[in-house]
Parts: C-alpha cells; sequence; structure tokens
C-alpha cells in the first residue's frame, strides 16, 4: 500500500472547467468527493497503491461541466474510469476492473466459496440501501435493524474482522453507506447501529485503522445536512406535483370510460382518425406510447371483462388491436414487408418465426424469442400501464415475484427486457413500467435508492446495473445460455461489453461535432468486431448478450443520423447491415422496439434544441 501521506486533492471541476486532455493515454477517475458511489472505487484505488497511476477529477455534481456528458460519459454521473481508451461506469464493475487490471494486493479471493459470498454480498448492497432508506420513514429501529442484522450476519460466515476474513472489495464497497448512515441515524433517530452488534462493531473499528478509505471520508456535519435536505424534505415525502398536461401521459385519459376508449381506439378507421388528430387533448393516445399497444389480440384472448365490453360495444364483431409500425422495423428490403390497408397497418401479424437455432455455447434448440410467442398464441405480450406518482399502490415488493422495472422507452431497460424475452421468460419475469418523468415516490423508498431503471427484483434482492442485470438472467434462469462460459468468445465478449460506454459517447459526441468522422468511429470498431468469428452475430452464428447490449443504443442512433444528419450507419459496412437485418428477424427484440418518430423527437429535444437555447 501507498504510505500513509495525505493526497493533495484537485479542485472540483464545474460548467466553466475545461476538459482534460481525453483519451491521452492518462487514467483518470471521474468522481466526486461526496459521492458514495464514487467513494467505493477511490478507496480501491488508493488500497492498492495507485495514486500516481489512477488520476482523480473531481466533477461538481451541482454544476456538472457540459463536456463531461458529451466527452467522457453519456449517462452524466459519477464514477467514471477513463483508461485503455475506453469508458467504464458502475462503481461494483469498476472496483473489480482497476483489481483485475492494475497492480497491488488483491481483493478478490480465488478460494471458491469465499467468492461466491463476495458475489452474493456485492449483489446484496443495492437491497440493504434500500432497507435503510426506507427506514426514515418507517420504523426505523426495527426497519434498519434487519440490514444491519444481515451484517453483523455475514460478518459471522469467516474468522477476521471483515466480510471474507481478510479485506477486500466487499468492505469498500459497503463502507462508503454504512459511514453515512451511522453518522444520519445517530443524529437524527439516536439508532446506534453497532449496539448489540459487535462484529458490526469490530468492522468499523478496523476499517477505520485503514488510510485508504480514511483520507477517503467525508464530514459527518455535511453528511447530516446533506440527509436532511434528501431524505426529511417535502421532496422525499410528498409525490411530485401532477403535470398540467396529463392527458398526454402513457395510455388514455384516466377518466375516460372503458366504452369510450374501446369506440375511439379499436374500432374500424380509428387509426386513420388518431393520426389525423395527434396532439388533441382528452381521450387521444400519446402519439409515443402506440409502441404500448398490444400487436394483435382476438376477442377470444381477451380477458373476460373486456370482452364483454366489447362485445356490448360491437355485438357479432371479431375485434383487433393493432400496433401502428414502422416500415424499418424488418430492414430496408425486407421482402415479407406486407401491404397495409387505408384503415390498418397489420404489419406485425406474421406469424412470428420459431427457427431453429445452434448457437456457440453448446445451446441446440429453438428460437425462444419466437417459440413463446407462438405457443402462446401469436400474441403479442400485453404490456402493463405505466405507473407515476399518482401510482400509490406500490408491487408487493419482495413476495416471490421476479420483477423488472423499467421504462418502455429507455434503451438501457431495453437490454433486461431482449434478455428476458429471448429465454422465454415473459411468465416468469412479470414487468413494471415506470413513468421516468414523473416516477412514483414509492420506487425510490422501496426498490431503487437510486431511483433509475433498470431493477431487477429477484430471490429478496434488487439489482441494478443493465449489464450485470442480463449476466444475473441469463446465468439465473432457464432459456437458451447468451454467454459462452469460457474462452476466445468471453474474452471478446468481456471486452466489447466494457467498451459499451465508450461507443455510446462516441456515438453520441457525434450530434455536436463531425458527424461522419466521430460516428464513423464508432460505427467502423462495430464492423470490426463482427468480422472476428464467423456468423452475422458479435461472437458468431448465436445471438448473445453482446448483441442485446448494443442493439437498443445502435437502432437509436440509427434512426436519429439517418433522419436529422442523413448518415447511414450501415453504409460501406457490409457486416454492420447484416448484423441489423438479422436482429430484425428476431421477435423477442422486435417487440422491445420503439417509435422511430418518438427517438427522433425526443434526440432532438436533447441533443440539438437545449443545446441552441442554452
Amino acid at each position: 500500500m501507498a504510505a500513509a501521506v495525505k493526497e493533495v486533492l484537485p479542485a472540483s471541476l464545474d460548467s466553466t472547467s475545461q476538459p482534460p486532455p481525453l483519451f491521452d493515454g492518462t487514467t483518470r477517475l471521474y468522481t466526486s468527493y461526496q459521492c458514495p458511489f464514487a467513494q467505493r472505487v477511490w478507496i480501491t484505488r488508493n488500497y492498492k497503491g495507485l495514486q500516481d497511476k489512477i488520476k482523480l477529477v473531481p466533477i461538481d455534481l451541482g454544476n456538472r461541466p457540459a463536456w463531461y456528458k458529451e466527452k467522457v460519459y453519456p449517462e452524466n454521473k459519477v464514477p467514471a474510469l477513463e483508461h485503455d481508451n475506453k469508458i467504464i461506469g458502475e462503481s461494483l464493475d469498476l472496483v473489480k476492473y482497476v483489481d483485475a487490471h492494475f497492480e497491488g494486493p488483491k481483493l478478490l479471493p480465488d478460494d471458491p466459496a469465499k467468492r461466491e459470498f463476495a458475489e452474493d454480498l456485492l449483489t446484496y448492497t443495492n437491497t440493504f440501501n434500500g432497507k435503510v432508506y426506507s427506514s426514515f420513514k418507517g420504523d426505523t429501529a426495527k426497519e434498519a435493524g434487519v440490514a444491519f442484522d444481515y451484517l453483523e450476519s455475514a460478518l459471522d460466515k469467516f474468522e477476521g474482522p471483515f466480510f471474507l476474513g481478510q479485506v477486500s472489495l466487499v468492505d469498500f464497497a459497503y463502507i462508503p453507506f454504512v459511514e453515512r448512515l451511522q453518522v444520519f441515524l445517530k443524529e437524527v433517530y439516536k439508532y446506534d447501529i453497532t449496539s448489540g452488534r459487535p462484529k458490526l462493531t469490530t468492522w468499523i473499528e478496523e476499517l477505520n485503522k485503514i488510510d485508504a478509505y480514511v483520507q477517503t471520508k467525508g464530514d459527518p456535519e455535511d453528511v447530516v445536512k446533506l440527509y436532511k435536505k434528501r431524505f426529511l424534505g417535502n421532496s422525499f415525502f410528498n409525490s411530485k406535483k401532477r403535470k398540467k398536461d396529463k392527458e398526454l401521459r402513457i395510455g388514455h385519459h384516466p377518466r375516460q370510460s372503458t366504452k369510450n376508449f374501446i369506440k375511439e381506439h379499436f374500432q374500424p378507421g380509428a387509426r386513420k382518425k388518431r393520426e389525423s388528430t395527434k396532439g388533441s387533448q382528452t381521450g387521444s393516445f400519446h402519439p409515443y406510447s402506440w409502441q404500448l399497444i398490444s400487436i394483435l389480440i382476438n376477442k377470444e384472448m381477451l380477458s373476460v371483462s373486456l370482452r364483454g365490453r366489447l362485445q356490448n360495444t360491437y355485438p357479432g364483431k371479431t375485434y383487433q388491436v393493432i400496433l401502428p409500425y414502422r416500415k424499418e422495423a424488418y430492414g430496408k428490403n425486407q421482402e415479407s414487408y406486407p401491404s397495409k390497408s387505408e384503415d390498418e397497418d397489420d404489419s406485425l401479424t406474421r406469424q412470428p418465426r420459431a427457427r431453429h437455432v445452434t448457437n456457440n455455447f453448446g445451446y441446440g434448440g429453438r428460437d425462444y424469442g419466437g417459440l413463446t410467442r407462438f405457443m402462446r398464441g401469436n400474441v403479442k405480450e400485453v404490456l402493463p400501464p405505466t405507473l407515476d406518482s399518482t401510482s400509490s399502490e406500490a408491487p408487493a415488493v419482495f413476495d416471490g415475484t421476479t420483477r423488472l422495472y423499467l421504462n418502455y422507452q429507455c434503451p438501457v431497460a431495453q437490454r433486461a427486457w431482449i434478455t428476458r424475452n429471448y429465454k422465454g421468460l415473459q411468465e416468469k419475469i412479470k414487468l413494471v413500467g415506470i413513468d421516468l418523468a414523473n416516477k412514483p415516490t414509492w420506487y425510490k423508498e422501496k426498490v431503487s435508492p437510486e431511483n433509475k431503471v433498470p431493477s431487477l427484483e429477484d430471490d429478496n434482492k434488487i439489482i441494478v446495473d443493465s449489464i450485470d442485470m442480463v449476466k444475473y438472467i441469463d446465468s439465473h434462469f432457464e432459456g437458451p445460455a447468451l454467454l459462452p462460459q469460457e474462452g476466445a468468445k468471453r474474452e471478446f465478449a468481456e471486452d466489447l461489453l466494457a467498451y459499451t460506454n465508450t461507443f455510446i459517447g462516441k456515438a453520441y459526441a457525434s450530434f455536436k461535432g463531425d458527424t461522419e468522422k466521430q460516428a464513423g468511429e464508432a460505427f467502423d470498431y462495430l464492423e470490426s468486431a463482427l468480422e472476428k468469428f464467423e456468423g452475422p452475430f458479435l461472437l458468431g452464428d448465436g445471438i448473445s448478450l453482446v448483441d442485446i447490449v448494443y442493439i437498443p443504443f445502435v437502432e437509436r442512433v440509427d434512426i436519429f443520423l439517418k433522419e436529422v444528419y442523413k448518415y447511414d450507419i450501415s453504409s460501406g459496412r457490409p457486416k454492420v447491415a447484416t448484423w441489423l437485418q438479422e436482429l430484425n428477424k428476431i421477435d423477442a427484440y422486435l417487440d422491445t422496439k420503439v417509435d422511430p418518430d418518438f427517438v427522433v423527437q425526443m434526440y432532438k429535444k436533447r441533443y440539438l434544441v437545449s443545446n441552441i437555447c442554452n
């Protein structure tokens, strides 16, 4: 470890600051001195003695530099690590990356039992944080007590003061939050987390003997002030104010009767009428929510109650709910794209594919993305409505049901959604749609303290990072394997997964710079990657998690660049063109695609309009 000399910390950079010379060979940790997630990586860096090899670049989270989102990390959060010409995010991924790729004491064991326990504890961190944060509003001693009793029990598993006996990444993942919670609970609720927990007491004492951690600690008074403002202020306990334009949220008008809803939207000619009245208020669909309607539902497949209403409204007729969709979903030259009548678009009523695949990972069988739909009666899944701040009733969290909390327009969440669909888990993993512009209060309190999507609730824990999530779904549920277990393909897969944030950053940066050059670099990388193994996908003949992780962003960037900049990402890139065509034959992906018009409008607002006006 480095000598116990306190590091002179650089000043935080704000909106007036110039960026460092990016991708010049310097390894940089973009951090915030007050952020517990970033503190995890900061401690790891210090403990391994990497102060001279990983430079700190602190970011003022209250006044972020514009270049940070544009040039470094499109998700605009910390921590992020710039290393080897790529950007890596997510704190748990980062501590593992720093441990594996840099010299210094090893912080994860080789012992199988300890390694497995470490992974369980790391996966549990968000659940732990959620339980304690939610205790601020309930029975603090009881609810927080359950979380800290879990730590006490975990510390009893191996001999020694730390979770795995010796200090490890697990300790560094928990201590930033325990540190803050201990201070806040004692000051505000007079609750001592160490009372009656001797193992936890010793753990905290031993960590406070380690300079690598001590040098990252914040001022307790600042913690109390921040947490009081964040968790005791009106913003935490009260729902957000309703938007005046409530009629434009996903779905139909909340006061509209089912009968009127059916009459307006389901009768023949309704689609044409809706298209001519986009933007109207009461009773109309928001034009960007059409993809949430089921592709095809015959009246025999409707619920009894809705079937009855249909029969009463239009006796003796059979009705279908059709999703308006665009030809682009099937590829520019898709011969099977059907013609459509004046009043309805039947482009998705084709027979879904249940094609035989033998992937690269030892799995031979049916393409679950198509087979599942075929077995369920050729019907696209009926998506549950999106929940917002008026949705006071939260799901029965931790009742044994596995839930995927997502937003239907979010590309990060789309990764887990596609994975779930492809593995045929529609019945085993329930979707819970979240309105990102008007989130339910209970979502932050009970599910994800970070208040973002996606989140996966399974086996009494919450998993939040999208790449960790798709790996978890692949390894913990039945269905075709989507990652090779070992060898060259697994190593290449991990490299590609680590590169995703860099790829996304380059593509998004092209919206404001030299589009053809900057976007070209990103898609040239993809073209080159597709040449490594024989087959249309990134790991060869079979689709993998790597394809699933990239496609939501490629889909959106492709639409936006083509519409706004007249730049075709597949031009001169035959591998990319084939890759897109093959993915657009997979129902598990098609069922998750967004309306291209929505993508263009959202990206114009986010990347063009705001930049001009501000």
